[in-house]
């Protein structure tokens, strides 16, 4: 008779098997399926409440719960509110059993009930002789994520340093600033999903808005790579109908433009166009998200802009930006008939830098920026070049900001006629 030879690995994998059953088989003759039959008899209706609040938990012989999974977390949470270190020994599909530190008695051991309808404490040694420590490795960043999950969904920069310190004083526990960076950058993608996620939804939202807005523009432009079977996004231009009308009804033709960073992973900018309405409100026109602040960028959006707006080449129009190089070359080009004028901030910033930043230059500054005739400005002008000449010569050089600049022509244009009284 040949005996049939079976291959080691064959050999260890029945092996460890049959020492799993054996280390199962063994636990069940100490705790019982007969004894967990006995324990749910006995105590019916301890059913563990998810709603609970986690101060309020407790862990008693015979408590059933609904899955292995929402006793795991009851676990955890019992062990962080009372300061128990405690970790899980052993977890396969059928058991679970945890216990405390080195020298500790304490050990709960669970498994599911005889029909498998829920997962039920068989046997708690709830006798603890260790001390509540300020560390825990059951408050993970899945758990802190959990925890200020609606927290951060009320305020999306909510910082870490708060993190940390609620958690010490509500639970006695220290976190590191990394764990809550960790948990902080989960939760936010829980709630607002991936970056990857949000670019892929553009094309079906640009329909949407197009489908809903019919004689609004929405432009998106994408980049086709020959490595990349997807289209990459370069740009999105949007500007709704009813703003554009609105503007166009009831402000005066001054706009602004201007650009700021994404502070997001993708970095990239933010162009938009704003006017004034009738009671000295900021109006948005329209907005674009573009690739960097750039000329190329600037002349496809005001271009746009033009189009919406009806503008041809800029006679009766005002344009106020900042000096950015690439902006002021796109207004030249495209709107050489406007009056161009840079932002007073963005100018007493630079001509700041400039050695004059004395507290009387600042407010003759101010004040000749608001005035709103000729006369007053060159009279300030001339209190400016008497207490220095040279501080006049580089506002008037590196900027266009005089509001006695303005022409009579846009000074008198207003849509808010004030009515004659009868």
């Amino acid at each position: 008779m040949c005996a049939q030879v079976i291959p080691m690995d064959i050999q260890a994998k029945n092996g460890m098997k049959n020492l799993l059953t054996r280390r199962e088989e063994r636990q069940e003759e100490l705790y019982g399926d007969d004894e967990g039959e006995n324990i749910l008899a006995a105590h019916s209706g301890r059913r563990y409440d998810p709603g609970c609040p986690i101060d309020n938990i407790t862990i008693q012989l015979g408590m059933t719960y609904e899955s292995r999974s929402q006793f795991k977390a009851a676990v955890k949470n019992y062990a962080i509110c009372n300061g128990f270190n405690v970790r899980i020994k052993r977890s396969t599909e059928n058991v679970v059993e945890v216990v405390c530190q080195e020298h500790c008695p304490w050990r709960i051991y669970a498994s599911w009930g005889p029909t498998r309808e829920a997962f039920v404490i068989k046997a708690v040694n709830d006798e603890h002789r260790c001390n509540r420590t300020p560390t825990n490795i059951q408050a993970d960043y899945r758990w802190i994520t959990k925890h200020f999950l609606e927290t951060i969904r009320r305020d999306m920069n909510y910082r870490v340093i708060d993190m940390v310190r609620e958690l010490h004083e509500k639970y006695g526990i220290i976190v590191s600033r990394a764990t809550c960076y960790s948990a902080r950058s989960w939760a936010r993608k829980m709630l607002q999903g991936s970056l990857d996620e949000h670019y892929h939804m553009l094309p079906s939202y640009v329909a949407e808005l197009q489908k809903v807005h019919r004689n609004s523009t929405f432009q998106l432009e994408v980049e086709h790579d020959i490595h990349n079977s997807l289209p990459r996004f370069n740009r999105l231009y949007i500007c709704f109908e009813s703003l554009a009308r609105g503007f166009l009804e009831g402000c005066r033709p001054v706009i602004g433009l201007d650009g700021c960073f994404l502070k997001t992973e993708l970095k990239g900018q933010l162009l938009s166009t704003v006017g004034r309405d009738g009671n000295n409100m900021m109006f948005p026109i329209a907005w674009a998200v573009v690739e960097g602040e750039n000329q190329a960028s600037w002349i496809w959006f005001i271009s746009l802009l033009m189009s919406d707006l009806g503008i041809v080449d800029g006679y009766g129009w005002t344009i106020i930006s900042d000096q950015q190089k690439g902006l002021e070359n796109a207004v030249a080009g495209l709107l050489p008939n406007a009056e161009h004028r840079n932002c007073a901030r963005h100018i007493y910033a630079n001509w700041k830098k400039k050695g004059h930043s004395t507290y009387i230059l600042r407010n003759l500054f101010w004040k000749a920026v608001k005035c709103t005739a000729c006369e007053g400005f060159h009279r300030v002008i001339g209190q400016m070049k008497t207490l220095k000449a040279e501080a006049v010569q580089d506002l008037l050089e590196g900027s266009q900001s005089s509001s006695g600049g303005f022409s009579k022509l846009l000074k008198s244009m207003t849509k808010f006629q004030v009515p004659k009284k009868k």
